[in-house]
């Protein structure tokens, strides 16, 4: 009697081709379902035309299955695949230029504001490869960031906003903690400025610190900064509330534009 095993392999033959199979996410399970994948792909690679490709974190898979799995000899997935391809890194100004041609496609930015907001964006490429560090990232942040600055872009300094929305990215919690302004204080009694307390030891404090630098006294500011106390709360309630927002300030001033 011919098992089902060589009949699977016989009618495989009779294709004349190979079959490769994707496996994607395989990161993202849970340890016995990992384990249980792994079991499919032993059962079915002894056949001769059928390759398993799998794209995943190793070490945190391998972190997932723990101790139980894992030997001083290697890692329990190195008994599974033959060849592994470690993918080789992406300078970061790859990322950066991913965010800037989104914002400058979605913000149906012309050159000059999209020229300025790619300065910023290279001139602050360390801190923000410490909040978006990869491609995913980076497309998560922006999906949060424009559907907000959408409603209040005319309001806000744009990189103040970008700021303010990496941490609300990265440390939602402190978002809060920051808007209570707990945080801050102000500079000096009369002063309608606001800066960072001395010893912050926020996670966010390398943001909160570009946020809120020490003034210089020749320093021209603009009054919709998140330093001034009637700008503060746009960058969190993404409304204009109590006062005319800029928009309606234009369209009264300049009725046949409107």
């Amino acid at each position: 009697r011919v098992s089902s095993k060589t009949k699977l392999q016989d009618a495989r033959n009779h294709l004349n081709k190979r079959i490769v199979v994707f496996i994607k996410d395989f990161d993202r399970l849970l340890d016995c379902e990992i384990i249980e994948v792994f079991k499919l792909i032993d059962e079915n690679a002894s056949f001769s035309n059928i390759i398993f490709i799998s794209a995943y974190d190793k070490n945190h898979m391998n972190k997932v299955l723990g101790s139980k799995y894992s030997n001083e000899d290697g890692y329990f997935s190195d008994k599974f695949f033959t060849l592994e391809v470690y993918i080789p890194r992406r300078p970061y100004i790859k990322v950066l230029d991913f965010i800037s041609q989104t914002l400058k496609d979605r913000l149906l930015l012309n050159e000059e504001d999209q020229d300025i907001k790619i300065t910023w964006l290279r001139s602050n490429k360390e801190l923000i490869s410490r909040y978006l560090p990869t491609f995913r990232d980076a497309k998560r942040f922006l999906n949060l960031f424009l559907r907000d600055y959408s409603f209040i872009k005319e309001e806000v300094v744009f990189s103040e906003y970008f700021l303010v929305t990496l941490v609300k990215y990265r440390y939602p919690n402190e978002l809060d903690v920051l808007y209570n302004k707990l945080y801050l204080e102000r500079k000096d009694i009369i002063s309608p400025k606001l800066q960072v307390v001395k010893d912050c030891n926020a996670k966010s404090s390398d943001v909160l610190k570009e946020l809120f630098p020490d003034f210089s006294p020749l320093e021209i500011e603009n009054y919709k900064s998140i330093r001034y106390d009637l700008s503060f709360n746009k960058y969190f309630e993404n409304y204009v509330y109590g006062v005319l927002c800029v928009q309606e300030m234009e369209d009264i001033l300049n009725p046949q534009k409107a």
